[in-house]
């Protein structure tokens, strides 16, 4: 995450683009956090955080996680990834949904997922996992809203994230799961433009 944050930030800088809408999905959301721990957030004028817990790993009292993802169960998945990652990506695709999206959808998703090869698709969930942002949630110094879809196995740990944030707001999505921006799309992008464009007129 920490050189996938330090992309992000060398992006802006060779954009020379500053007053950024930042707006980060899933491990998105972790490779946003990366680049404000290490660089701030001098270019940023606001965070959006979609369905993503401030940590994916369940343990030492923490519960809030990805379901069933423990130090011990990682392996099986990250093994499961390298030795069958299409296979695996066939299961995991269509469980992000709340209504099954089409045939031709996921084949679309499906096909995107397999441009990063498998060893690299491992490696950066291994490390996306063992990340926990939980100390660095109250140092955020820009608003922040925070999205979940309200069938998601994320929305109790993104809840708990917004509310170890200052100056953040929390908004759900009730028929969407993991992907709120493909299931409600227009309430998504009303949302999103709403948090937006009130603060651009602060």
């Amino acid at each position: 995450m920490a050189r996938l944050g330090a992309d992000m930030h060398e992006l802006l800088l060779a954009l020379s683009l500053r007053n950024v809408n930042a707006v980060g999905w899933s491990m998105g959301a972790s490779i946003l956090l990366s680049m404000f721990d290490i660089f701030g957030s001098g270019r940023v004028r606001t965070f959006t955080f979609v369905d993503q817990p401030p940590k994916l790993l369940n343990e030492d009292g923490w519960n809030f996680g990805a379901p069933g993802v423990t130090r011990a169960t990682l392996n099986g998945q990250t093994e499961a990834i390298v030795s069958g990652q299409r296979e695996f990506l066939t299961q995991f695709i269509p469980s992000m949904f709340y209504v099954p999206p089409s045939e031709s959808d996921l084949a679309w998703m499906l096909q995107e997922c397999l441009h990063c090869p498998a060893e690299l698709a491992a490696a950066m969930l291994v490390d996306h996992c063992n990340q926990d942002w939980r100390d660095v949630l109250s140092r955020i110094d820009k608003p922040v809203m925070v999205m979940a879809g309200a069938h998601s196995a994320a929305r109790d740990g993104a809840k708990i994230m917004a509310s170890l944030i200052p100056n953040c707001r929390f908004h759900e999505f009730p028929h969407s799961k993991h992907c709120p921006f493909l299931e409600e799309t227009d309430a998504f992008n009303a949302a999103l433009r709403s948090f937006v464009t009130k603060r651009e007129a602060v």
